[in-house]
């Protein structure tokens, strides 16, 4: 079980500072060391408010051992609450060898990484080449 690709997409709003939000995708993304070139889109809310979403992919197939390093940055980061709430609540995080978590996007800018379920979050997918839930569990118990 093997990440294969990690997605990660934020919403930056008129009164945010795009770089800022930028830097918070970069740190869940350490210890990445590559340019991360963000795709950005212009959306509109509800009351025609300007909201761009940046969205970084890794999924290059030479990039395998820094897709693992994320993933296994991500884990420990997330310290041992933040690992009791993904165990938790794993069977409706998991679909089509995907695993999807939402990280508060301001403590994310801080480089401190805790789950939220709404909110002002930046949304991680981690794609496996074949997802095992018990596999992820067991390695989430050794955490």
């Amino acid at each position: 079980m093997k990440p294969v690709k990690i997605r990660v997409r934020a919403h930056v709003h008129a009164t945010e500072d795009e770089n800022k939000v930028l830097q918070a995708l970069k740190n869940i993304l350490q210890p990445f060391q590559q340019s991360l070139p963000a795709k950005k889109e212009r959306v509109y809310g509800l009351y025609h408010n300007p909201i761009t979403v940046l969205t970084v992919e890794i999924k290059d197939r030479d990039q395998q051992e820094q897709l693992a390093s994320i993933e296994e940055n991500l884990f420990r980061r997330l310290g041992s609450s933040g690992i009791k709430t993904l165990k938790n609540t794993l069977s409706r995080r998991v679909s089509h060898n995907t695993l999807f978590l939402r990280l508060d996007k301001q403590k994310a800018f801080r480089k401190e990484f805790v789950i939220r379920e709404e909110g002002d979050t930046v949304k991680i997918e981690i794609h496996y080449d074949k997802l095992n839930r018990k596999e992820l569990e067991e390695r989430l118990n050794r955490k």
